[in-house]
């Protein structure tokens, strides 16, 4: 959504993401929010509501990841965002 082929490489804390463009490391996995035990397994399901309350999202999965890579995109040009710079 932001352009960036991104390569992932290693996994756990020493997981990164490479921007295959430019060989930089552009996403490094933080100790402070690693989840070691987390499932790569989850899947959204609506039925249940759908069933229930005649509910149906009216935003499907792509547009939604669109709407929120935009919104911190906008966040970062006005400074709002945090910034870890690579030291090494």
């Amino acid at each position: 959504m932001a352009g960036i082929d991104v390569e992932w490489r290693d996994s756990g804390l020493n997981e990164v993401g490479i921007d295959r463009d430019s060989g930089q490391v552009i996403v490094r996995v933080s100790r402070e929010f690693y989840r070691p035990l987390e499932s790569d397994n989850y899947r959204g399901d609506y039925s249940k509501a759908q069933q229930l309350l005649g509910w149906r999202p009216k935003t499907t999965f792509r547009e939604l990841v669109r709407i929120m890579v935009e919104s911190e995109m906008k966040r970062y040009a006005q400074g709002k965002v945090r910034v870890d710079r690579e030291t090494t």
